[in-house]
């Protein structure tokens, strides 16, 4: 696995972990929009991973920043090189 990826998997899965500790906090106050927002942060990073491990690019040309959620999900079910979304033929 490259670096960037392993990296963008490892923080991921930080995501994820904080999630989980947010939805079984004790308080409620903040539960519902904590856990969503680590959630989607959780799965973006998570396909940008997938992206970066397959050899496509999470950056456009002379940005700051790196592509959002949106442009990730489209890039995994269109891109033929990255297409870590689509669904795969089954064997018969």
């Amino acid at each position: 696995m490259r670096r960037e990826a392993k990296l963008l998997f490892n923080e991921s899965l930080d995501s994820l972990l904080l999630s989980i500790e947010h939805f079984n906090r004790p308080s409620d106050r903040g539960r519902p929009e904590a856990v969503l927002i680590f959630l989607d942060r959780a799965f973006e990073l998570f396909l940008k991973a997938c992206i970066v491990h397959r050899g496509g690019r999470i950056r456009e040309v002379r940005a700051r920043e790196t592509i959002g959620f949106d442009k990730c999900v489209r890039k995994c079910l269109s891109d033929a090189q990255c297409g870590c979304l689509l669904p795969r033929p089954i064997n018969s």
